[in-house]
């Protein structure tokens, strides 16, 4: 019985994902302009174009070209789409959803099931859960190659588990290397914090003359298939290393902010992941301490532990705020397993509140649906109405569009991100509906640009007169004529 409920909740959190997907809700995040855009372009014979997102016009000005980001995920993306739609891009990444949360209770039942006897029933509840709350960032919709990521995460994890006793082993190197060379070739960073993965785990398992050989394979393994792949597709490697450290010059100009710590304890897509996060580490601490007479390499260990504890909590989380979440995964695994097995009892109840406390979001992404469908703005109520008035408008007329409005249409040569100060503009504004509880246009440019029309939901969102959402989900916008 224990199985037919864990493969339901399988199967309802895949028909959820596919549900959610064909109605592209949640709405699309901020980061989408610059991935679906280029997919669809790539699916209409314009590969790797993207003309209207402002860092693309800042990089790679005239020529459109989505050079500041690993070319693979958009490519990717393109390649699995049923439909070159925002829909179609919806239930591709849907699709490759459904595959994390397959991947991750596979992984869980297995590494639960292979030492002593436990509970069948609380091993279902706890990977339930655990499957609960990685929903509640898996369907944040944001676009990010953090999507594709996860899964191939997840396959490293696999190949190393299974691979335990021939760690050493130079193909199994390569291997890494080829997975590592391919996350780079969909992001960069991503691909700096899974190497550093793969080293706690070399180090772990090798002594450490043997674990620097097998790293050296790796990187080298890793280097080439980056620049193979990066190669084949349509600007090649220079062009696109370019266009990459120039981004890379871009955004870490960008300053810090203690708002981080609400992105990862309380934001609707991370909800207590923080609390994940720091208890992940705990545990990876508290299991190399026990078996610590099993780390072959003790010195390198510990050394790159620490470095990575630095790298990815100190820098990257702060700034990249999604960035570690390709580990969610593996987070919810060591944390369900905890949860079901640690012999501390603390211990226990802490793993078991904070798998609990993560589906917060993803229970408050299902009470908001029935809202977006009845009473919000959905994305095919907000195309109808664009496309109506772009026919009442002139035929010259540019419309600048904030972040999450691309999807209004698949004509670019209509829509731009704005790129200059709006009170010299001389466009038609769309601007999102913000979900900070705005119910009414508000002013835009100081009064520069004119209200022209109005698509707003009303009303906030309470349960049991708790408030939720500031906001009815939907894509709700303002249209604004600026002029200089």
């Amino acid at each position: 019985m224990h199985r037919v409920f864990l493969i339901g909740t399988i199967l309802l959190l895949a028909a959820i994902y596919l549900i959610f997907g064909y109605w592209s809700y949640p709405v699309f995040e901020g980061d989408s302009i610059y991935f679906g855009p280029t997919a669809i372009n790539t699916m209409h014979g314009k590969p790797l174009i993207n003309e209207i997102n402002a860092i693309g016009h800042a990089i790679d000005p005239g020529q459109h070209r989505l050079i500041f980001y690993p070319p693979l995920y958009p490519l990717l993306l393109a390649a699995i789409s049923p439909t070159a739609t925002p829909r179609g891009l919806d239930l591709a990444l849907a699709g490759i959803d459904i595959v994390t949360l397959i991947l991750t209770s596979l992984l869980l039942v297995r590494i639960v099931n292979s030492s002593e006897q436990i509970s069948k029933w609380r091993l279902s509840v706890a990977t339930a859960l655990a499957l609960c709350g990685l929903s509640t960032t898996l369907l944040a919709n944001d676009f990010r190659p953090e999507t594709p990521l996860r899964p191939i995460v997840l396959l490293i994890a696999v190949l190393m588990y299974f691979m335990r006793a021939r760690a050493d082993s130079l193909p199994f190197a390569i291997v890494l290397g080829i997975f590592l060379g391919s996350i780079g070739s969909m992001h960069i960073t991503a691909a700096a914090l899974v190497a550093g993965l793969i080293a706690l785990y070399i180090f772990y398992s090798v002594p450490w003359k043997r674990g620097l050989l097998n790293l050296g394979v790796i990187g080298l393994t890793a280097a080439i298939s980056f620049a193979l792949i990066v190669s084949l597709t349509p600007y090649g490697l220079p062009t696109t290393l370019n266009g990459i450290a120039d981004h890379f010059t871009l955004i870490y100009k960008k300053g810090l902010s203690w708002s981080f710590l609400y992105y990862h304890f309380f934001a609707p897509n991370t909800t207590f992941y923080g609390l994940l996060a720091i208890l992940s580490v705990v545990l990876l601490g508290l299991y190399s301490f026990i078996h610590r007479s099993s780390i072959k390499s003790p010195l390198f260990f510990t050394s790159f532990f620490i470095a990575f504890l630095v790298i990815a909590f100190g820098a990257v989380a702060p700034r990249h705020l999604s960035y570690i979440y390709i580990f969610a995964p593996l987070m919810f695994i060591a944390v369900a397993t905890a949860a079901i097995k640690s012999r501390y009892k603390a211990l226990r109840v802490l793993s078991w509140t904070t798998l609990t406390l993560t589906c917060i979001g993803f229970i408050r992404l299902l009470y908001l649906f029935p809202l977006y469908a009845t009473e919000g703005i959905s994305l095919d109520e907000a195309r109808e109405s664009f496309l109506r008035l772009t026919k009442s408008s002139h035929v010259s007329d540019l419309f600048l569009v904030t972040q999450r409005m691309w999807p209004l249409t698949e004509n670019y040569s209509l829509i731009e991100e704005p790129r200059e100060d709006l009170s010299n503009a001389n466009r038609l504004l769309i601007r999102q509906q913000f979900s900070t509880g705005e119910t009414k246009a508000p002013q835009v440019a100081n009064g520069s640009c004119t209200l022209v029309e109005e698509n707003y939901a009303r009303g906030k969102v309470a349960l049991w007169r708790l408030p939720i959402a500031n906001t009815i989900p939907g894509y709700g916008y303002a249209v604004y004529r600026c002029k200089k």
